[in-house]
């Protein structure tokens, strides 16, 4: 099995045994969600995952008809669901929790499936045209390369071990992971109200921002200050939606993100955004925790759940890490 893919779309290459039953499973029954076999050569679905912030629905078109197909449910008591179930298969059902589709192959033959998601069916498949009108998996990895390559190419390292060069590229490779883009400038979404909008900018979704304020924030706003500034523009029009910040773990490090980007000369509307960084600080219906003591104490009491040492996973209220991170916040809007 192999992979690439374009800004929106994903192209898979399966090479195959001679066989009857070529298989090619589509599960969601770890999260949750539908699939339609559409045709002889579609298959389409809607996920409910986390995933599905930036579009529940996808759309998959094999290269070939299916010689077979059917649908099934997850096994009983098997709480992931990633098994094909036991009694539940429906050979010819089309609309189920999982599907799967089958081909007639010789050896080595080669199946393609290429797929999108969207915020309806009709974006998903409207992707799939734009960006993959053919099969050709060989020239969309060669376009991946070499739009991954323009980017990284930006940073140029010497001395070292080819594999410790490796590893550095691998590592700066994987700092563009996040966050994701949701809708491109132009196009529809539904806002966190319920709106339906255009974007006029790309729309990230949220940042993840405890410990990537620390390290990765600063190498995007240092590599792609336009796409940072999407970024920026993406938060707090959230903020404008959900009247706070977002935050990440036991901090509002929403605020690193600005002073970075401001300090490094990035235009922004800084005025704006100060209101919903102010109003996580100090309302106490805000998202900060314990925000009573801090205020009055100027640090967080700390305890250990009675069994468990672990205090910021199991009831615990972390207090020095708590402590530290507001601080550094404040510190970073007093700035």
């Amino acid at each position: 099995m192999e992979l690439t893919g374009t800004r929106w779309a994903s192209l898979m290459q399966f090479t195959f045994p001679q066989s009857d039953r070529a298989n090619v499973l589509m599960n969601l029954l770890g999260h949750g969600g539908s699939i339609e076999v559409v045709g002889d050569h579609v298959v389409r679905g809607m996920s409910k995952g986390r995933e599905a912030i930036d579009g529940a629905y996808f759309v998959a078109e094999f290269s070939r008809p299916f010689t077979d197909l059917g649908t099934f449910r997850k096994a009983p008591g098997e709480a992931k669901g990633w098994g094909i179930g036991d009694k539940q298969v429906v050979r010819g059902g089309r609309t189920m929790e999982g599907s799967y589709v089958t081909f007639r192959t010789g050896a080595g033959e080669k199946i393609f499936v290429k797929m999108a998601h969207g915020t309806s069916h009709e974006q998903a498949a409207q992707r799939l045209r734009d960006e993959l009108p053919g099969w050709n998996f060989a020239r969309v990895r060669d376009q991946a390369r070499a739009e991954w390559s323009r980017l990284l190419d930006r940073v140029q390292v010497t001395g070292g071990t080819e594999k410790q060069r490796m590893l550095f590229y691998s590592t700066l490779f994987q700092s563009f992971a996040s966050p994701r883009l949701i809708v491109a400038k132009g196009e529809k979404f539904t806002d966190m109200t319920g709106k339906v909008r255009t974007a006029t900018h790309d729309r990230y979704g949220p940042v993840p921002f405890w410990d990537t304020g620390r390290n990765q924030i600063v190498l995007l706003e240092l590599m792609e200050p336009d796409v940072v500034r999407d970024i920026m523009q993406s938060e707090y029009e959230l903020a404008q939606e959900k009247g706070y910040m977002n935050t990440s773990f036991h901090g509002d490090n929403a605020v690193l993100l600005y002073l970075g980007a401001w300090k490094r000369g990035i235009p922004f509307d800084y005025a704006g955004v100060y209101d919903y960084l102010r109003r996580n600080a100090i309302d106490p219906k805000g998202p900060r925790d314990y925000l009573a003591e801090y205020d009055r104490n100027g640090w967080i009491a700390d305890i250990v759940p009675a069994g468990n040492p672990s205090p910021p996973y199991a009831g615990g209220k972390a207090g020095a890490a708590t402590t530290l991170e507001y601080a550094w916040d404040d510190h970073a809007l007093a700035d």
